[in-house]
């Protein structure tokens, strides 16, 4: 597969993710025994990790190699979307959904 394509699918993804939560939101809190304001606070860390991710992955693409550090936020995202899907506890998932969105942060506008 062409690294341009793999970049596509992984902007695609990031893409699904920050939209996903809100229609699944019931059946997460649902799932995590929790309410759905409290689960709901994973969509806000998501979206503040976000925007600190760029902050943070920006600059240190500058430095490194832009392609390395789009790898490594790729599988970041990755490993923590897994991880936030295997949690049993609502802070497990808020924790997991904050470092996820830190690393979209890094996927989408490095792409």
């Amino acid at each position: 597969m062409k690294p341009l394509t793999l970049l596509f699918i992984m902007s695609f993804l990031v893409f699904v993710d920050v939209r996903i939560l809100t229609p699944v939101l019931p059946s997460i809190s649902d799932s995590l025994g929790s309410s759905p304001g409290s689960v709901g606070l994973a969509m806000t860390t998501y979206s503040f990790a976000y925007g600190i991710g760029q902050l943070i992955f920006g600059p240190l693409s500058d430095r490194l190699s832009r392609i390395a550090v789009v790898r490594a936020a790729s599988i970041g995202f990755s490993v923590f979307t897994i991880f936030s899907a295997l949690t049993v506890t609502t802070w497990q998932f808020i924790g997991a959904r904050l470092l996820v969105g830190t690393f979209a942060g890094g996927v989408i506008p490095l792409t």
